[in-house]
């Protein structure tokens, strides 16, 4: 089911309820209109005054009942429920990808503090090699002056 029929199927739920209050006023105005010509035995041109209204309102009752025939509340209530059933669903989703976004940014560290840790094992090592390179320079230039020395004695 797509975002625009599970938009029109709401938008159809709100018009069942629409037709309820609707008919609800109906009845109510309907009883209140009883009540008048009852209480106060109205003249013929009030009579026909009430019998327009009555007429206008019988017409937008159809036109209601005529809404509520085009509606599926029990399609809208199972949409509702889907609906709900998919936000807690995004809702769990959200809470996983949160927790794996969490654990990929320890995995993340971990592993930097490993290249660090390799960065600076292997700067040591450079260093005593460096190190070990000139004394042997070292070495062999003392050599070379001792030999040079020698010559020049002879």
């Amino acid at each position: 089911m797509d975002l625009a029929q599970a938009h029109a199927d709401l938008q159809r739920r709100d018009t069942g309820v629409k037709f309820y209050l609707v008919e609800h006023e109906f009845s109510q105005s309907l009883s209140a209109l009883k009540s008048m010509i009852d209480i106060y035995k109205l003249n013929i041109i009030e009579i026909c005054w009430l019998s327009s209204n009555i007429e206008e309102i019988i017409g937008i009752v159809e036109t209601a009942a005529n809404i509520k025939e085009l509606v599926d509340v029990d399609h809208v209530t199972a949409l509702s429920e889907q609906d709900l059933t998919c936000s807690s669903k995004i809702a769990h989703i959200e809470g996983q990808l949160n927790n794996l976004s969490n654990e990929v940014s320890k995995v993340q560290v971990k592993d930097l503090i490993e290249v660090e840790s390799k960065l600076k094992s292997s700067l040591d090592l450079k260093k005593r090699e460096t190190k070990q390179d000139l004394e042997k320079e070292k070495d062999h230039l003392k050599i070379l002056i001792g030999s040079v020395i020698s010559l020049n004695n002879i």
